[in-house]
């Protein structure tokens, strides 16, 4: 049974539309194709889980936008919560202008 959504292809984490249980197969769509990983941990329902490894201080994606930090490694069938994922502000006001961070060059524009 489908129980996560990947909101865009990009994104590094599913949102659950049910609460997933140690060891459960967590299921989604991607491209038309079931994808599951394994729940390390139980997550309630509407939380993120990991569906990608994803490196400590590394970008968090959703809706293929970075929505925060990891503050350490995470796994893929981790529970995605503020233990473990910092909020960064994309954008920052500077004198006279403001600067947005470069995903893939990690340096500010």
């Amino acid at each position: 049974m489908v129980k996560g959504i990947l909101l865009h292809k990009q994104d590094d984490v599913i949102t659950l539309t049910g609460p997933a249980a140690v060891g459960e197969r967590l299921i989604w769509l991607q491209d038309g194709e079931e994808k599951g990983i394994v729940v390390s941990e139980e997550i309630p329902i509407y939380h993120k889980a990991a569906c990608k490894e994803i490196k400590k201080g590394g970008y968090v994606h959703k809706y293929g936008e970075v929505i925060g930090a990891a503050l350490s490694d995470i796994h893929p069938g981790q529970w995605v919560h503020t233990a473990n994922l910092e909020s960064v502000s994309l954008m920052k006001d500077t004198p006279g202008k403001k600067e947005r961070i470069n995903e893939k060059e990690g340096e500010r524009l």
